[in-house]
């Protein structure tokens, strides 16, 4: 037996086969009882070395073998607080899983209807898990890992049998329902040690099973849920998973109008500030120096804000309050003063941060003059960095005459939207297009002119508005 488990460590699974083999048959060919504590202990080894040898004609011997050991433990030791016979008893429990699901060739267990033999098979080893966890919660603990492993079993043997889908309505819903209370108290219990390890292991099963219970939005929400018991709200995991769940499109029906979406996008951008100050963030150094984009916390944290941002005015608009959009503004504002920190006032970054702050302000404020300076300040920098032709640059300017128009300064947007009509022309002739009337940026642009036009005074203004639409629309 000893070198049968040097030979296994050394990972000649053949040989350990052969060793472990010949001890068991000399143990019973000297009169030792098919009981003793020996034969049963070689038993157990040989076992478990043909099934971690992998061969399907192993499985038959090896069930034998612990269908023998399993009575043997009984007879001499019991089951209650009996480990010998629980650890017997569970190790023939998962080779009966594993058997069932090679059988039917699903990662799942779709067992056959049509057969018996599978459906008792099936039924076997969940009486046998259930023994198995109830002697663990007695001897251990229900912490304890053993305890664990042996709750995720049951659940999984659980709800395979849901899958199969033989039973009545009745039987497979109290099935899930048992599999989901299995499922859940084995992740409550690794998440309380903390394993983050094993809690990624059950929490897939937990989803899948709230799922077939119907319960879609729970089953979204449970990674975050347990994240945040293992690692804290502040870990990277964590507000990934929340900001997730946050954008599930769920969160913005009649109901909720996205107030949960809010808090959760309120909690990660708070988060990922955080992370981002860290004196352990390696990004840190790189701060004000024009290199934000290599910090993941800061795009991360950008992403969030904005999000959140756009998830306030969701908010607002379903519920009709608009007095959240101040909250919206101040939100904004945070993305754009992170982002003259860690990418410089002229990025584009940044100036399409503060084009948003800016239309916000105008469109849902109606604050004209502070809005103008922001616009101004997004086609100053535009010009700067992308040049005239460029279509950022000429969007910006079309956007910033409607609002001068708006203002009242009918000549200054004039001269806007034809500065912005010439320059999306240019771009097009620069790549060696002719206008046919489908840029959807210079259409928009000669509506914003015409309009303008048509509200002017001067003679012959409306003629040349009809002929831009007419020409360009």
């Amino acid at each position: 037996l000893a070198l049968g488990k040097l030979l296994q460590a050394t990972g000649n699974m053949d040989a350990a086969v052969d060793h472990t083999r010949s001890a068991y048959n000399e143990m019973e060919a000297v009169c030792l009882r098919w009981y003793h504590d020996d034969v049963l202990d070689a038993a157990l080894n040989l076992a478990t070395l043909l099934i971690k040898r992998g061969f399907e004609p192993d499985e038959s011997e090896a069930e034998a073998l612990l269908r023998r050991t399993v009575d043997g433990r009984k007879r001499t030791r019991g089951i209650s607080r009996a480990p010998k016979t629980i650890d017997a008893m569970s190790m023939l429990a998962r080779l009966l899983m594993r058997r069932l699901r090679r059988k039917t060739g699903e990662a799942r267990c779709l067992l056959d209807k049509s057969s018996p033999s599978q459906r008792d098979t099936q039924i076997e080893t969940e009486k046998l898990l259930r023994l198995v966890v109830a002697e663990r919660c007695t001897m251990y603990g229900d912490n304890d890992a053993r305890t664990l492993s042996s709750r995720r079993r049951l659940a999984e043997a659980l709800y395979e049998r849901y899958l199969r889908g033989g039973d009545n309505a009745n039987a497979a819903n109290a099935v899930l329902v048992e599999a989901e209370r299995e499922a859940r108290a084995c992740a409550e219990g690794h998440a309380r040690r903390r394993r983050i390890n094993a809690v990624d292991g059950t929490v897939p099963l937990l989803r899948q099973i709230l799922q077939s219970m119907g319960r879609g939005e729970e089953a979204d929400g449970v990674e975050a849920v347990y994240l945040e018991r293992v690692l804290g709200v502040e870990h990277l995991r964590t507000l990934n998973a929340m900001r997730s769940l946050a954008l599930k499109e769920w969160q913005f029906d009649q109901a909720r109008c996205g107030a949960g979406a809010v808090a959760l996008l309120q909690k990660c951008a708070a988060g990922y500030t955080t992370l981002r100050a860290t004196p352990t963030n390696p990004y840190n150094k790189h701060r004000g120096g024009g290199s934000g984009d290599s910090d993941p916390h800061c795009t991360a944290a950008v992403s969030a804000m904005e999000e959140l941002a756009r998830a306030i005015e969701r908010h607002a608009a379903m519920s009709g309050n608009r007095d959240l959009l101040v909250e919206s503004e101040r939100v904004r504002r945070d993305i754009v003063r992170t982002l003259v920190q860690s990418h410089g006032s002229t990025d584009e970054k940044t100036l399409q941060a503060v084009d948003k702050l800016g239309s916000l302000v105008w469109k849902e404020f109606g604050r004209l003059s502070e809005a103008r300076i922001m616009l101004q300040r997004v086609v100053d920098g535009r010009m700067i960095r992308l040049g005239q032709r460029h279509s950022a640059t000429n969007q910006a300017l079309r956007k910033l005459s409607s609002l001068v128009l708006e203002a009242g300064e009918g000549e200054t947007a004039e001269a806007l939207a034809r500065q912005a009509l010439e320059g999306f022309l240019l771009r097009r002739e620069e790549r060696g297009f002719e206008f046919e009337g489908r840029d959807v940026d210079v259409a928009k642009c000669a509506n914003v002119l015409a309009e303008i036009l048509r509200r002017g005074n001067q003679p012959g203004q409306e003629v040349e508005a009809a002929a831009i639409l007419a020409r360009y629309s």
